[in-house]
């Protein structure tokens, strides 16, 4: 498909391209970015995500942030708490 889309198919048919162009960031970009990623952690969610009583997948789909998001609370958290 990549092969077939060259820039001068683009300039050619401008339309079907931004169409191509915008499946392709729907699919792939779907998950990048969470939509509490500028939602304030709440005490409980710190005091769940510093316990880890349950997996991060677990706690990533409760919370509604992503694993990688919880990850890195997890380990700035802990980084403060020993220089702090």
């Amino acid at each position: 498909m990549a092969a077939k889309h060259t820039k001068a198919w683009r300039r050619k048919y401008p339309e079907k391209a931004r169409e191509i162009q915008a499946r392709h960031n729907a699919k792939y970009y779907k998950f990048q970015f969470c939509p509490n990623s500028r939602k304030p952690y709440t005490d409980e969610e710190i005091e769940a995500i510093l316990n880890k009583s349950i997996p991060d997948k677990q706690l990533a789909d409760i919370l509604g942030r992503s694993v990688k998001a919880i990850e890195l609370k997890r380990h700035f958290m802990k980084k403060e708490r020993k220089s702090g």
